[in-house]
């Protein structure tokens, strides 16, 4: 989701109803990464590194 604010109160709702599955979130910014991995969250994803690191990989490829 794209608001911080939603995506703890979706965590907290999730962890707090038992389930054990993996959870993936993405954040915008570093300091929200903490903030879910306290309330559970599994595997973190910054969209802006993520969307970065896809786009140089893109462009690699492309030139191979």
């Amino acid at each position: 989701m794209p608001n911080h604010a939603g995506n703890l109160y979706a965590l907290a709702q999730i962890r707090g109803n038992h389930f054990n599955g993996q959870v993936a979130a993405i954040i915008s910014y570093p300091e929200e990464g903490a903030q879910l991995r306290a309330l559970g969250a599994d595997d973190i994803f910054n969209i802006y590194e993520e969307a970065g690191s896809g786009f140089a990989r893109h462009v690699i490829e492309s030139k191979a």
